[in-house]
């Protein structure tokens, strides 16, 4: 969806950052997928755990999956003014849960309004 969009900080930002696992999920045969571990509160946990579980497509994700997926989150830091990604990015290719701060997006130039 914000695929093609531009997004920075309106202010000192703090969130959640999750790479894409796209392509990684389902290994090659032999290999096995560890998905990456960054440290964090319990409080981070349930952070993120609830904003996940309010998503539909987290729904039939089994407990294990579950944390091993809040621990795959990155705690990130912006400052005002900060760029996250630029439309066209390739490299953009992320989830992010915002803790704290605020963040614009705009789409071709025009800003997306707030929801």
């Amino acid at each position: 969806f914000l695929q093609n969009a531009d997004s920075f900080a309106q202010q000192s930002t703090s969130l959640f950052s999750l790479p894409s696992l796209r392509g990684r999920i389902e290994p090659d045969p032999g290999e096995v997928f560890v998905p990456p571990i960054f440290n964090k509160t319990e409080s981070d946990i349930q952070t993120i755990r609830s904003v996940l579980e309010a998503n539909f497509l987290f729904q039939e994700i089994s407990n294990d999956h579950f944390y091993a997926l809040t621990l795959a989150f990155q705690q990130v830091r912006y400052k005002e003014g900060d760029i996250l990604y630029r439309q066209g990015d390739l490299e953009a290719d992320y989830m992010h849960i915002i803790t704290e701060g605020e963040c614009s997006i705009s789409i071709d130039g025009n800003q997306l309004p707030e929801p």
